[in-house]
């Protein structure tokens, strides 16, 4: 790997300084040395060699050569003696970082008490047998030490080097990871403190402060409780820079002959001493550790209860919206089967009115009778498209619209809807297509503007608003969340009473109504936001809303922009066509009696020739026993037994060209899509008119077959 000149020049002068670091430390030590010259029992360099290689790297060890060497060169002037004894110090530093990074973690091997007894074992106390042994036999070759001295002398050469490893190790390694310290002021003033309690603690036991006759007593643990004290506030860190701030007390205090490690033998003193502090360091380390680790055990276990209630919490909400789902669900196939069975209901009561009503003449007085029942058929055909819409069971028929002419088509019923004492007022943006059924948009738009007319009891105004926006998928204030893209957004703004967070959480839930709450506008079914709700899901769209009590409320709807063209037109009213003859045969498959009887009268009123059932048994009779062609099958999609789509399937390979008409109160859009596209089928939803069904069974009969054209009135 090549090094720049930056980096050489760096690395040297750091190479340099540990081998001056090295050489004053030796120096030190030798100044110590009773026993041999050369073997002392206090010696900082291992401890200072290990560490700098942990923290910096093992390239370190030249300067752990060189050191080593000047340091013993200086003291003997022995060439032979000094390069063994440098070389066993570099290749105990090498070893001891072997055995630290192999074993240990490295400099992490301080966060667990299993590391702190490996590093204490392998780097401290086999590590230092290695320059021991070399050393010894180093000054026994050259004639430094006499032979009955060696196991003296070795004994103190390794002990020197292992308490060093113990001592001063650990910290210059945790003083050196530490990038940053965060000390506030009351733990400074607390640290202050413990020095001066150990300060005084320490001259007590070896500076000499007691009386003459007392300053050997064995009172060497009266500054355990400091360190300790030490270990609980300033974790390891803290606790191995008290044994080294006590240490240095003890040995210049031992040195002067007091203590209660000071015998007549000063070698002796120095390394009971040594023993002393070297376990009450690897004590304080472990204290410490095992205190640090309950810190931390107790912090994980309050993030732990955190997360957990966290969880919980949303676990409940989550079981809230399964519960919610659940609930819309079920309402939704109650809603459907109900919209089904009315849907029946309103297309005989409707259809026959029309009939009625083309019999009677406009001054007949029964005419306006008639009407009236025609317009609560059609009042009650809007509760099952809610009902629909709601349950999501609405065919739609999407086609390119534009939002703003939707709008201003509606804009005079809704001025009748919402009433004199309200101001309806639209402001049209720039805005561009979207592709939705027609019908469903003018749901949305009436069902919001009636909302905001019954959150203004007393009057006020209203605002429809449109315009372009983009969806980032960040939003975290929508209700009902769309994919990110390009929209087109209907605001509708009131200056009404404003709800509170209660009412938001259950807005748009089915049969949720402040009006039957005692609010203002009377009773009220509930339907009108779940419906709107259930359209906006059902077109993937997004729903947003805005409000407080007093301030009135603001409610955003976005639909997918579409960049298909829009071209407007408008379809001709569908009337009852004048009577006529076109010899067609048209079965009618319904099990309905009276749609089945209502559907044949007006159909034969026309001139075709009708044929019908109730089921597929009966539909197979009529195709088994009518010698005729049969031209068209207009069929209910939910009979029982076969259903309408099945019937369809087989009679298109029966009667190969026949024409298919599905007519529901109900039908899956998904579904029915795909059964109107294999079939080349057209749909005509429940509840129709005799005028609707006319026209529907001649487009059919005449090839109009694009289900893109057709809506779930028909």
């Amino acid at each position: 790997m090549e090094l720049n000149p930056k980096k050489i020049v760096w690395r040297a002068a750091i190479l340099a300084s540990v081998t001056l670091a090295y050489f004053m430390a030796g120096r030190f030590g030798l100044s110590l040395a009773f026993l041999n010259s050369n073997a002392s029992p206090v010696w900082p360099p291992t401890g200072l060699a290990l560490a700098t290689m942990l923290l910096l790297g093992r390239w370190i060890w030249p300067s752990v050569l060189v050191g080593a060497f000047l340091v013993n060169f200086s003291n003997s002037g022995s060439w032979n003696a000094s390069l063994m004894i440098a070389c066993g110090n570099a290749l105990e530093a090498l070893a001891a970082f072997w055995m630290a990074e192999r074993f240990c973690g490295g400099i992490k091997a301080f966060e667990t008490i299993p590391g702190i007894f490996k590093f204490a074992l392998t780097s401290g106390m086999i590590a230092s047998a290695l320059s021991a042994t070399l050393g010894v036999g180093a000054l026994y070759l050259n004639g430094l030490a006499p032979q009955a001295e060696l196991p003296r002398i070795l004994f103190t050469w390794w002990m020197g080097d292992t308490i060093s490893v113990w001592l001063l190790a650990p910290c210059l390694i945790l003083l050196g990871r530490e990038k940053h310290f965060h000390l506030d002021r009351e733990r400074i003033l607390e640290g202050i403190c413990l020095v001066v309690c150990l300060f005084i603690t320490g001259q007590l036991v070896f500076g000499g402060w007691l009386p003459e006759a007392h300053r050997n007593l064995p009172l060497e643990y009266l500054g355990i409780p400091f360190i300790i004290w030490a270990c609980y506030r300033f974790g390891n860190k803290g606790a191995i820079l008290a044994v080294v701030f006590l240490g240095a007390i003890a040995v210049n205090g031992t040195l002067r002959g007091m203590g209660p490690f000071a015998v007549p033998d000063m070698n002796t003193s120095l390394l009971l001493l040594q023993a002393f502090l070297g376990t009450v360091s690897l004590t304080s380390l472990i204290l410490a550790t095992a205190l640090g680790l309950k810190r931390n055990a107790m912090r994980r276990m309050a993030r732990l209860v955190e997360e957990s209630h966290a969880a919980q919490e949303k676990l409940r909400n989550a079981e809230e919206h399964i519960r919610q789902s659940q609930k819309m669900e079920a309402v939704g196939r109650l809603a459907g089967g109900v919209a089904h069975d009315f849907n029946n209901l309103l297309t005989a009561i409707n259809g026959y009115s029309e009939v009625l009503m083309g019999r009677l003449d406009e001054e007949d007085p029964n005419r306006a009778f008639v009407q009236e029942i025609r317009k609560a058929g059609d009042r009650a055909a809007l509760v099952t498209q809610q009902l629909l819409a709601f349950s999501r069971r609405q065919m739609v028929m999407p086609k390119v619209l534009d939002l703003n002419a939707v709008i201003g088509d509606l804009e005079k019923m809704l001025s009748r809807l919402i009433g004199e004492n309200i101001a309806c007022k639209t402001e049209p943006g720039e805005i561009g297509n979207i592709k939705a059924d027609p019908g469903q948009i003018a749901q949305v738009v009436m069902n919001l503007v009636l909302n905001a007319r019954d959150a203004m009891p007393v009057g006020g105004r209203v605002t429809l608003s449109t315009s372009d926006v983009e969806i980032t998928g960040n939003e975290s204030d929508l209700h009902l969340k769309p994919e990110s893209g390009k929209y087109v957004c209907l605001e509708v703004r009131d200056s009404g009473v404003g709800m509170g967070r209660d009412v938001l959480e259950h807005l748009f839930e089915p049969f949720f109504s402040t009006k039957q709450a005692g609010g203002p506008g009377g009773g009220g079914t509930g339907l009108g936001l779940s419906t709107v709700y259930g359209i906006m899901q059902q077109n993937r769209g997004g729903l947003k809303v805005v409000s407080e009590p007093g301030k009135g409320a603001t409610f955003t709807a976005y639909f997918r922009r579409s960049e298909d063209d829009w071209s407007p037109g408008s379809e001709a009213a569908a009337q009852m066509p004048a009577a006529m003859a076109p010899k067609e045969t048209v079965l009618v498959v319904e099990d309905e009696e009276n749609v089945r009887n209502l559907v044949r009268h007006v159909l034969e009123a026309q001139g075709y020739e009708v044929l019908d059932a109730s089921g597929a048994r009966e539909a197979m009779y009529m195709h088994e026993n009518h010698p005729g062609r049969i031209d068209l099958l207009l069929t209910d999609i939910v009979l029982s037994g076969k259903s309408g789509r099945e019937i369809a399937r087989e009679f298109a390979e029966l009667r190969p060209g026949i024409k298919v008409i599905f007519m529901s109160g109900y039908a899956d859009d998904t579904l029915m899509r795909s059964e109107l596209e294999k079939n080349r089928a057209l749909f005509m939803g429940k509840p129709f008119t005799p005028s609707r069904l006319l026209h529907k069974v001649r487009a059919a009969l005449d090839g109009v077959t694009a289900p893109a054209e057709q809506s779930i009135n028909g």
